[in-house]
């Protein structure tokens, strides 16, 4: 395999969730989101954090610089990966809430469970689809996104195909079958077999 082309994706921290239900805006006069004061976070009043599989490291980290913690690299036997984790042994209190707090559910199940009120801040890889949009206003939920960082999206094709660079036009005409035999791209003729995750996926 070789790698063909990466596009810039933002990740987006959705921040700061107000279910806006008659039950959780009666003391709100604008239906805005409540704001989070970082100073003054504890144990007691961390926010309920989801998000997608790819950025639980970043969560934890996150928690770790918040609530004061060290953290390190440790490796994973189930899987031979090393993640971030909380020391256990200088504030063993807070390494525990880390450990069984920090939780992502994936991509859309953390949607879900901002717009349903089992969580207030999700750290995702893409916006809120339109089917989440629509569950979210048909319930009064307001989302706030704010874009944190960048990521890429990387192409991946076999080691003897001959194209080696599509622009971001032909990879959208391909994922969209307006393209669909490599032949159209410098290639052979090959039908093209793109492989993309489902719809409500992170990526």
């Amino acid at each position: 395999m070789k790698s063909l082309f990466s596009v810039n994706n933002l990740i987006y921290l959705l921040s700061i969730l107000i279910v806006l239900s008659l039950s959780n805006c009666e003391n709100s006069s604008d239906n805005s989101p409540s704001e989070i004061n970082l100073d003054s976070l504890t144990l007691d009043n961390y926010p309920k954090v989801d998000g997608s599989t790819s950025t639980h490291p970043l969560q934890v980290l996150i928690a770790c610089k918040l609530l004061g913690v060290e953290y390190s690299w440790i490796p994973f036997p189930f899987d031979e990966t090393h993640r971030i984790w909380p020391s256990p042994d200088e504030k063993p209190e807070i390494a525990q809430f880390i450990r069984n707090s920090i939780i992502h559910n994936g991509t859309h199940s953390s949607y879900m469970n901002l717009i349903n009120g089992k969580a207030e801040i999700i750290i995702v890889a893409r916006t809120a689809s339109d089917d989440e949009i629509n569950l979210a206003d048909s319930v009064g939920v307001k989302l706030k996104t704010i874009p944190i960082a960048l990521d890429a999206f990387v192409f991946i094709v076999n080691i003897h195909n001959p194209v080696n660079s599509l622009t971001i036009k032909e990879i959208q005409d391909i994922y969209t079958g307006n393209i669909t035999n490599w032949n159209e791209v410098g290639g052979t003729n090959t039908e093209i077999n793109p492989y993309q995750r489902n719809p409500n996926s992170g990526s």
